[in-house]
Parts: C-alpha cells; structure tokens; sequence
C-alpha cells in the first residue's frame, strides 16, 4: 500500500516540475520575443508571403497575354501583306491580257510597214525624173561638135546650185547615221552582256549607266537599261541595293513605255521589272514578318 502512495506522489512531483520547466521557457520566450511583438506579427508575415506569391502569379498571367497580344499583332500584319499580294496578283492577271493584246497589234504594225512605203515610192519617181532630166540636157561632147561655148553641167553641179545648203544637210545626216550606228553597237553589246555570266551582266548594267544621259530618250536603250536593273536586282544580296535597283528600274521602264506606249519590249519589261520586284519585295516582307514572328 505504501508503495502505491509514493508512486502516485512521484507522478505528481514529475507533474509539477514538467509545467514548472514548461512555465519558465515560456516565460524566456516571452522575454525574448513577447517585447518585440514577434509572435503578434506572424500572421501578417504569413499574409505578405501569400500576397507576394499571388502578385507573381498575376505578373506571369500579364506577360504570357502580352506575349500572345504581340504574336496576334504580327500574324494580323501577315494576314494584311499577304492579302495585299493578293491585291497585286489580281491586278497583274487582268493586265497582262491586255499586255498580250498590244504586243499582237505592235507586231502587226511592224508586219504592214514592211510593206513599200510612199517614201520609198517618191525616191523611186525621183530618179527616174532625174533620169529624165539627164536625157534632155546636151552632153559636153554635143555641145562642143556644135561650135557652141556652153560647157555642160554635171548632176552634182545643177544640184549644188539648186540647193546651196546640201552641204549642211549631208554632214547631219552623216552625222546621224554615226550616232545610231554607236547606239546600235551600245544596244548589241547590251544583250550580249545580259546573256552571259554575272559579271557580263555588271559590265553591262555599268556600260548602259554611263550613256544613259547620252541616250536617256531612246525606248530601246530604256528598256534594256530597266532589264539591266532587273539583272542586278537579283545578283545582289543586300536588301539596301534591292530596293535601290528596284525603285530605278521601274522609274527606267515607267519611262520607256511613256516614250512610245505602242512599243512592245518596254511593256513587256515593265510587267516583268513589276512583277518580279514587287512580288519579290513583298515576298521577302512576309519573310521577314514570319521570322519576327519566330522570334517571339
């Protein structure tokens, strides 16, 4: 029985020594902490740390729409380039038959003056009346069997002093036949370059730039100096001189055609010069498009 007693009592002394330790930490952490405020502030520490997370999340939302507001934008501006191929397209497609039409009514045209003109017709009347004309006359030999004082006159003599500014005349058409025949020469050694290797082609496009003041009124020299520009379009890599060589050849063409409307090479490479730098240009817009759209 007395065993039991002091059993129990030790229980109870364990007891209230376990609540005294637990009374007296809890009085040091009071000291240490209590005065500070420490435990009265953890449940907004816990707030601030839900809150910081939540506004993190939300910054992660804004940036993801934003990146998908940017890839919408981009592929809107696609959708409008390549709408306004389209456009471009369409409109060459209704043009070219009527380009088609032109070039048949050119070759036409050149078929029917093949034909003997008046003005071959009138030098042909003229001879024969010049021949005419001789017979009527006396030779020197007659006019000298006769006895008579009168020297004959040559043709060139009668024409001379008919016309006092034949000279004149002669030495401009001398001089115009030297000029096209230089043009003609420029022109041949023109399409001998554009069918050849690249560096033909440069040659060429540089020989026709350094005449074309001399002969920036001629439709053949125009049109093959925009077929040049055409060439150095696509031999060239940079995008700079791409542009540069398209606004030039179509501002060549675009005068070739205005020269003579009727003329069938200026159209037929100023459909060629547009289409292939405006579908080009634009293509390599939709390319360029498409690879800041990668980047995103």
């Amino acid at each position: 029985m007395s065993n039991i007693v002091q059993s129990e009592n030790r229980s109870l002394l364990l007891g209230v020594f376990t609540g005294a330790a637990g009374v007296s930490i809890a009085f040091l952490c009071w000291r240490r902490y209590g005065k500070h405020g420490y435990f009265l502030g953890l449940p907004e520490k816990w707030s601030s740390t839900r809150d910081n997370q939540v506004q993190n999340n939300q910054g992660a939302v804004m940036v993801l729409q934003g990146r998908q507001l940017q890839i919408l934008e981009k592929l809107g501006s696609l959708l409008k380039s390549v709408e306004e191929l389209r456009e471009e397209v369409k409109f060459l497609k209704e043009t070219i038959p009527k380009l088609e039409e032109q070039i048949k009514d050119e070759l036409r045209g050149k078929n029917d003056g093949r034909k003997v003109s008046p003005q071959h017709r009138s030098l042909k009347r003229k001879k024969s009346e010049t021949t005419k004309a001789s017979g009527e006359y006396p030779s020197s030999e007659e006019a000298e069997s006769e006895g008579g004082y009168i020297t004959a006159q040559t043709d060139t003599e009668v024409e001379s002093e008919d016309e006092p500014g034949l000279g004149i005349v002669t030495a401009e058409k001398t001089k115009l036949p030297e000029e096209e025949a230089e043009l003609q020469s420029l022109l041949r050694q023109a399409d001998t370059n554009h069918n050849g290797s690249e560096s033909d082609k440069q040659d060429g496009f540089r020989m026709l730039l350094n005449k074309q003041e001399k002969y920036g009124n001629k439709v053949e020299f125009l049109w093959r100096l925009a077929r040049a520009y055409s060439d150095m379009f696509y031999l060239t890599n940079d995008a700079e001189e791409k542009k540069s060589y398209a606004a030039d050849g179509k501002n060549v063409a675009g005068k070739s055609v205005e020269l003579d409307d009727k003329s069938a090479a200026s159209h037929r490479w100023w459909v060629v010069v547009f289409i292939s730098v405006e579908l080009n240009l634009s293509h390599l817009y939709i390319l360029y498009q498409q690879s800041k759209f990668h980047k995103v």
